[in-house]
């Protein structure tokens, strides 16, 4: 062997690139080559090791490299114990179970695996753990809490059952608490979520307590979630897909939401609006003044579109026309004038990238277009596509 080899880090190098290979790609040559540089050598078989079990998907995979006779499938290939296990087995686990960096737990796992193996736990079962992915509903959900090292960095969970919501909810409230304080990525799906469920409404009771976070996603929010951020001091990356018919309106109180200082989000994305108001007010009571990179969608809306838009960015100009680099508007009922869309965008500073996408446009033309051009730095990126006109592009030669 080269004597560079003899020098572990660039071991660990080059079975960190395999690794990411399978973690990204599903490389299955790579994971070859990981098992056998595993075997090939004392100094081979630790970062190997590492690259191996640094990402898995359910128990069995664990529960198959303890011994043979503790384990068999059945004939619907589920695998199931044979005999109860043992703490020699469970000290076999331990070998692997420290490697493990990023867990997913599948939507349908066996109750009695669960069971069997967490009986055994006074602790995480997986120790040095940094990400968690839990889809699982039903009754092991609650197991969650055997998979919540302090190590954990980034948690998302994703629940399709809205009868388990209030469950979730409570679960949330307590993990920052109990379980993981040092969390800094944090993603919650109510999928199928009902707009008249209780627990969704009260989802702005548990936000609060995750102090250390730097970067959230919520599906399924209702609009009281945008505005509780405000009480979130590490809060770098905010992303919110909100309930398409919220049957709650944003706090009519802003005392316990607007906070005096400028809020440190610098990413926010927020999906299927149906209230222009709620934005325009958002952005006012949160002093949103470090937004680099912007993304609403809004939803189709009755009345008071052209107006209401006018109002948002003239808001949005208000707050962050000197940091802002990137905006992406996409609001299909927009059918306005073009002035309108484009003259608030004019007062920003660092601008890079526009791309809008909207109804029916009117007051469009060339010598508008030229007074935005030359108004314009030129590293500026404008795409404007609307439902009555050829997209517009600034500057022309990336048509």
């Amino acid at each position: 062997m080269h004597r560079c080899l003899a020098i572990p880090e660039i071991l660990h190098l080059i079975c960190s690139q395999l690794r990411d290979d399978v973690v990204n790609w599903g490389d299955l040559p790579s994971r070859r080559s990981l098992a056998a540089l595993a075997t090939a050598s004392w100094a081979w078989h630790e970062p190997a090791i590492a690259g191996l079990w640094f990402e898995i998907e359910g128990l069995d995979t664990l529960v198959r490299c303890m011994p043979q006779d503790l384990w068999q499938r059945n004939d619907k290939q589920e695998l199931v114990l044979r005999r109860p296990i043992l703490r020699a087995d469970m000290e076999v686990l331990s070998k692997y179970a420290g490697h493990i960096r990023y867990f997913i737990e599948n939507e349908y796992p066996s109750p009695s695996l669960h069971h069997a193996l967490l009986s055994h736990c006074q602790g995480p079962l997986l120790p040095r753990l940094k990400r968690l992915r839990w889809l699982t509903d039903g009754e092991c959900f609650s197991n969650i809490r055997f998979f919540l090292p302090r190590s954990l960095e980034r948690l998302e969970i994703l629940s399709e059952d809205q009868t388990n919501h209030e469950k979730l909810l409570n679960l949330l409230s307590s993990i920052p608490i109990s379980f993981c304080s040092n969390i800094t990525d944090l993603y919650v799906s109510f999928c199928d979520v009902s707009p008249g469920l209780p627990s969704a409404s009260r989802i702005d009771r548990f936000l609060p307590q995750w102090q250390s976070l730097s970067s959230l996603e919520i599906f399924g929010a209702p609009p009281n979630a945008l505005w509780c951020t405000s009480q979130m001091p590490n809060l770098r990356s905010l992303a919110v897909n909100l309930l398409e018919s919220p049957n709650e309106p944003p706090p009519t109180s802003l005392s316990a939401y607007t906070s005096p200082h400028h809020s440190p989000i610098e990413e926010l994305s927020i999906e299927k609006v149906t209230a222009i108001s709620d934005i325009v007010g958002f952005f006012e009571a949160h002093k949103l003044t470090n937004i680099r990179s912007l993304y609403i969608e809004i939803l189709p809306i009755q009345e008071g579109s052209s107006t209401a838009t006018k109002v948002l960015l003239g808001q949005i100009a208000s707050s962050c026309c000197n940091t802002l680099e990137s905006f992406v508007l996409d609001h299909d009922s927009y059918n306005g004038p073009f002035p309108s869309i484009i003259t608030p965008l004019l007062r920003f500073s660092n601008l890079k990238r526009v791309q809008f996408g909207l109804g029916r446009l009117t007051d469009v033309s060339d010598r508008e277009i030229s007074r935005i051009s030359s108004s314009w730095s030129s590293t500026v990126s404008l795409c404007i596509k609307s439902k009555n006109l050829p997209p517009i592009r600034l500057p022309p030669s990336q048509a």
